[in-house]
C-alpha cells in the first residue's frame, strides 16, 4: 500500500508502521548507548553504531535482535494479510459502508490503535483519498453486529435518547 499517489519505492504507509514499531522497540538501549556516548556528538555516534555500535548492542542483548527479527515477521505475515483483505473486500467495502470510487488509494494507515496481538495483529485506520476512513479489526466483529442490531431496534422505539452504534461488516476471524 503506497503513499496516495507517490510511488517512489522508497516510503510506503504499511512500511512506516514497522519502523514506528522498531523505533519503539530500539529506543531505551539506544538512548542508553547515546547517553554513554553523548560527548562524541550525533553524527560521531551515529558513525560509531554504524561501524561496530549495533554489532556491539546486539552481542550484549541477543533477546533484543530476536524481538526485532520477530516484530519484522510479523509486519511481513499481517501486512500482507491486510492488503489482501482490503483488496478482496474492497466491493463489500463500497457497497456497505463507504462510498468509494473504483480507484480508491489508501493516503494514510494510523496504528497503535491496539496492543499487538494474535502474531502481531492490532486494529489500523485506514484513509482514502477522499478523506473517508475505515477501522480494520483483526479480530471476530460478529458481536458487534449483534450489538448494532440491538441499538437499531431500540431506537425504533422512539426512546428518550438516541442510541448510537457503529456499523461493521464481519468477516471470518476479522472485520471493518
Amino acid at each position: 500500500i503506497t503513499c496516495g499517489s507517490v510511488d517512489d519505492g522508497k516510503s510506503t504507509l504499511i512500511g512506516r508502521l514497522l519502523l514506528d514499531a522498531l523505533s519503539d522497540l530500539f529506543a531505551a538501549p539506544l538512548y542508553e548507548i547515546f547517553a554513554k556516548h553523548r560527548a562524541m556528538g550525533y553524527r560521531r555516534f551515529v558513525d560509531h553504531m554504524r561501524s561496530e555500535g549495533l554489532l556491539k548492542l546486539f552481542e550484549e542483548k541477543p533477546v533484543l535482535l530476536r524481538l526485532a527479527a520477530t516484530l519484522t515477521r510479523q509486519w511481513i505475515d499481517t501486512s500482507r494479510e491486510l492488503a489482501d483483505r482490503l483488496a478482496s473486500d474492497m466491493g463489500l467495502l463500497r457497497r456497505e459502508l463507504l462510498p468509494l470510487p473504483a480507484v480508491a488509494r489508501v493516503t494514510d494507515i494510523a496504528g497503535s490503535r491496539s496492543d499487538r496481538h494474535n502474531d502481531g495483529r492490532s486494529v489500523l485506520v485506514l484513509t482514502f483519498e477522499d478523506g473517508s476512513r475505515i477501522v480494520y479489526k483483526p479480530k471476530d466483529l460478529r458481536l458487534d453486529i449483534a450489538w448494532h442490531a440491538m441499538v437499531s431496534r431500540l431506537n425504533n422505539e422512539n426512546p428518550p435518547v438516541e442510541l448510537r452504534a457503529v456499523r461493521a461488516i464481519a468477516r471470518d476471524s476479522y472485520g471493518w
